[in-house]
C-alpha cells in the first residue's frame, strides 16, 4: 500500500487525543495511527526491542513530537506545544558530539540544542529546562524578537535563564531615531560596567554613576579596543555555535526528507544519514587522489578506507572517522598541493575548468576571493596572470587570500564596514563561460547581518549571479567595504516556492582586514577618491583590479 506519512499525520492531528484506538503492534515495521501507551498515540516506525524509532507522537497534553527517537525517547525533530510555540533540534545533547562550553559541558541540566520559538521571540543555541517546563538559553546563543513594540530586536551573547550574563551585543528598537547597538560585558559588576553605544557613526560610552545610567564620553582609543574585544569574543563563539548547528542540520535533513516523502515505506531500516562534513571530506580526498566511491555524504567502506589511507600518509592514528580535525588537515593538504603545482617548473596536467569566481587585487601580488571558490580545486589559474597559490584560507568567513607571481598594476584600497542604507557597487564575472564580461551593479546595504544572523556578513540589494563570488563591494569613493559571498538563488526559491528579489550577501571588510593583519599581509587603507565619484569611474577602478579565477579539478 502506498501512502503519505505527512498526509496521515496531518489528518490525524485534526482529531483530539483518544484512547479508543487500536494498540500499536511494534514488530520492526511501520504502524499506522495507534495507541502506544496510556499517554500517547503514534504513527511511524517502531520495534519490539527499541520502541519508537522515527515518526510522530501525539501526547495526551496536546503536544506533538515529530522526528527520530533514541531508546524510545524524543531525540531529533520538532516539538509543537498547544499554544503554537515550537522547538526544532536535538534533545539530550551532553554526549552527542557537540562542542559544549567547558563550564557546563558536564551539566545534566542541558537538554537541547536548536531553535526555540516562544511567542514572538526566536532563540538559537543550547537550552536548559525552566521551572515552567519550557526552554531557556544557556551559554552563548542568539535571540530575535519580531514584535515591533519590543524593547530589543536582536541579542547575541552569553545567557543564563534567558538573561544576558556575559559579553553581548544588543540591538535596541527606537521608533524615533532608529535602532542602535550596545556592546557590553554583563559579567562585570553593575557599577563598573561600561556600555558602548553605536548608532551609525555616532559612538558614545555610558556607565553607572550613583546607580544612574550616565553618558561618560565619546569613544576613545581604549573604548574602541574594548568594544573590539567584546565583538571578537562574540564572533568566536558565534562560529562555534554555527559549527554545532552544522552537526545538528545534518541530523535534521534526513528527518525532514522522511516526512516530506510521499512514497511507500519499502524498508525496515533507515539509510545512513548523509553529512555535509563527510561530503566535504570525500571531495578533498578525491582531489588528493584517494578513492572514496560516490561523493554522496554517506560514510561507507570506501570513504572510511580513504580516510585511513590519508591518516597513514600524514602519520597519525588511523581511525577512519570523519572529524573536523581531518577536514582541516585535508584543506591544508589541498592548499599545499595546489601551491606545489602552481610553482613547479613543469606546468600541471591540464584539467578541466569546473567553475569560475572573481578575485580582486589588494596589492601588486595578493588578491582576495571566497574560500568556496577555491576549496574544490586541484589548482587555480587566470586568463592573464597565470597560476595562483593560496596564501591563507578561512572557511568560517569564506575568505581566501591568493598570490599571483605576475604583478598587477592596479589594486583596491580597503575602507570600513558598511552602514545600513549606504550606497554600494559590486563587480564580478558572472557566468563567465557565457558572458565573458565584467559585470558592475549598484545597490544599497539593506541589512547588517547575513543568514542566520551572521554578524560577519551584511545584506545588500545589488544583483549578483554565480561567478560574482569573491568580487569587491565598493562605496561611493572607491573604498572596499566588503567581499561578495552569494545571493539567494534557485535552491532558495525551490524550497520556499518564491523567487527572492535583490537579496545578496557580503563579508564585511573588517573581517578581511583582521585576516590580513593576522597573516602579516600588507594592504592599503582608505578610499580611492576624495569625493564621491561617478559610477563610470568606480566601475573602471573595480574592473582594472578584478580578474576571473578558474578552478581546475578532476571532480
Amino acid at each position: 500500500m502506498r501512502f503519505s506519512i505527512l498526509f496521515l499525520a496531518a489528518f490525524i492531528s485534526s482529531f483530539n487525543f483518544s484512547n479508543e484506538i487500536q494498540n500499536c503492534n511494534c514488530t520492526d515495521g511501520f504502524v499506522e495511527f495507534c495507541k502506544y501507551d496510556e499517554t500517547k498515540n503514534f504513527i511511524g516506525f517502531c520495534s519490539s526491542t527499541e520502541g519508537r524509532r522515527i515518526g510522530k507522537t501525539f501526547y495526551e497534553s496536546g503536544t506533538t513530537f515529530e522526528g527520530s527517537y533514541y531508546n524510545d525517547i524524543d531525540s531529533v525533530g520538532t516539538i509543537i506545544w498547544t499554544d503554537g510555540d515550537s522547538f526544532k533540534g536535538e534533545l539530550g545533547v551532553v554526549n552527542a558530539g557537540y562542542d559544549i562550553h567547558k563550564s557546563y559541558a558536564s551539566s545534566e541540566n542541558i537538554i537541547a540544542i536548536g531553535q526555540y520559538v516562544n511567542d514572538t521571540v526566536t532563540s538559537r543555541g543550547f537550552f536548559v529546562l525552566s521551572e515552567k517546563d519550557r526552554f531557556q538559553l544557556i551559554g552563548f546563543g542568539t535571540d530575535f524578537d519580531t514584535d515591533p513594540e519590543a524593547d530589543y530586536q536582536y541579542r547575541a551573547g552569553f545567557f543564563e535563564g534567558d538573561n544576558i550574563a556575559g559579553e553581548a551585543l544588543i540591538v535596541y528598537n527606537n521608533q524615533v531615531d532608529g535602532p542602535f547597538e550596545v556592546w557590553s560585558d554583563y559579567s562585570i559588576p553593575t557599577e563598573e560596567r561600561l556600555f558602548y553605544f553605536i548608532r551609525g557613526k555616532e559612538k558614545r560610552v555610558f556607565g553607572y554613576d550613583s546607580g544612574k545610567m550616565t553618558e561618560l564620553r565619546l569613544f576613545n582609543e581604549a573604548d574602541e579596543k574594548a568594544k573590539k574585544n567584546i565583538e571578537s569574543s562574540i564572533e568566536f563563539e558565534k562560529r562555534k555555535l554555527d559549527n554545532n548547528f552544522e552537526i545538528l542540520d545534518d541530523r535534521l535533513k534526513d528527518i525532514d526528507k522522511f516526512f516530506e516523502g510521499n512514497s511507500a515505506v519499502q524498508a525496515k531500516s533507515i539509510k545512513p544519514l548523509s553529512s555535509d562534513l563527510v561530503k566535504s571530506i570525500q571531495e578533498l580526498l578525491t582531489i588528493l587522489g584517494y578513492e572514496v566511491g560516490k561523493i554522496d555524504g554517506i560514510l561507507g567502506p570506501l570513504t572510511i578506507a580513504g580516510i585511513k589511507a590519508y591518516e597513514k600518509a600524514i602519520e597519525i592514528s588511523m581511525t577512519g572517522s570523519p572529524t573536523e580535525s581531518i577536514l582541516i588537515e585535508l584543506q591544508e593538504s589541498v592548499r599545499l598541493k595546489n601551491n606545489e603545482l602552481a610553482t613547479a617548473k613543469e606546468p600541471p596536467k591540464q584539467l578541466p575548468i569546473v567553475s569560475t569566481g572573481t578575485g580582486f587585487f589588494i596589492d601588486k601580488n595578493n588578491l582576495v576571493t571566497n574560500y568556496h571558490v577555491v576549496q574544490k580545486c586541484n589548482y587555480l589559474s587566470t586568463e592573464t596572470k597565470g597560476l595562483l597559490t593560496i596564501e591563507t584560507q578561512d572557511q568560517i568567513n569564506d575568505i581566501a587570500i591568493l598570490k599571483s607571481y605576475n604583478k598587477s598594476e592596479f589594486f583596491l584600497t580597503l575602507y570600513e564596514n558598511p552602514q545600513l542604507g549606504q550606497s554600494i557597487y559590486t563587480g564580478g564575472y558572472p557566468y563567465n563561460e557565457v558572458l565573458d564580461n565584467f559585470n558592475f551593479t549598484a545597490g544599497n546595504v539593506s541589512g547588517l547581518r547575513g543568514t542566520q544572523s551572521n554578524i560577519s556578513q551584511f545584506q545588500f540589494t545589488a544583483p549578483v549571479q554565480p561567478g560574482s563570488s569573491g568580487g569587491p563591494i565598493l562605496d561611493e569613493k572607491g573604498g572596499v567595504v566588503g567581499v561578495t559571498v552569494s545571493g539567494l538563488g534557485a535552491s532558495f526559491a525551490e524550497a520556499r516556492n518564491t523567487l527572492p528579489q535583490n537579496i545578496a550577501f557580503g563579508v564585511k571588510v573588517g573581517v578581511l582586514k583582521d585576516i590580513l593583519d593576522e597573516e602579516g599581509i600588507l594592504f592599503t587603507k582608505g578610499q580611492e577618491f576624495w569625493f564621491s565619484a561617478s559610477q563610470e569611474r568606480i566601475a573602471q577602478l573595480a574592473k582594472k583590479a578584478s580578474i576571473v579565477i578558474q578552478c581546475h579539478s578532476k571532480i
